[in-house]
């Protein structure tokens, strides 16, 4: 799914602001993985409003995305090893942290999944 953004910033000499107009590859749903018995996932179900800052910048993109939504605990998911799109682009932050991709499953073995509501690109 993509998404239009209308940027609006004011310029340098006070003047109205100026509109620019960026498209954003945006997903549907968001998959995050937490470690067991962490105080998110308590807030998680006692209010699953929740909002994310998602930065495209350390990945070599310019956007800086903020996106709030309603997430939910997914008990049914496969651990992380087992959805191949989130290994390929977790790796390296994978191993910054000192682990494999199975410890990472071990140590992160529950599934938030987060639907998007409204998000703000800049």
């Amino acid at each position: 799914m993509e998404t239009l953004s209308i940027q609006a910033c004011n310029t340098s000499f006070g003047a109205s602001p100026e509109l620019a107009a960026t498209i954003v590859p945006f997903p549907s749903k968001i998959l995050i993985y937490s470690q067991p018995n962490r105080q998110k996932l308590r807030n998680i179900e006692r209010n699953p409003r929740v909002g994310l800052n998602l930065n495209s910048k350390a990945r070599g993109g310019d956007d800086v995305a903020r996106v709030e939504g309603v997430a939910e605990i997914v008990r049914e998911a496969p651990p992380a090893t087992e959805v191949p799109e989130y290994v390929d682009k977790y790796r390296e932050s994978i191993a910054r942290i000192g682990l494999d991709e199975e410890g990472f499953a071990r140590a992160y073995s529950v599934a938030v999944r987060v639907t998007p509501e409204r998000r703000r690109v800049w």
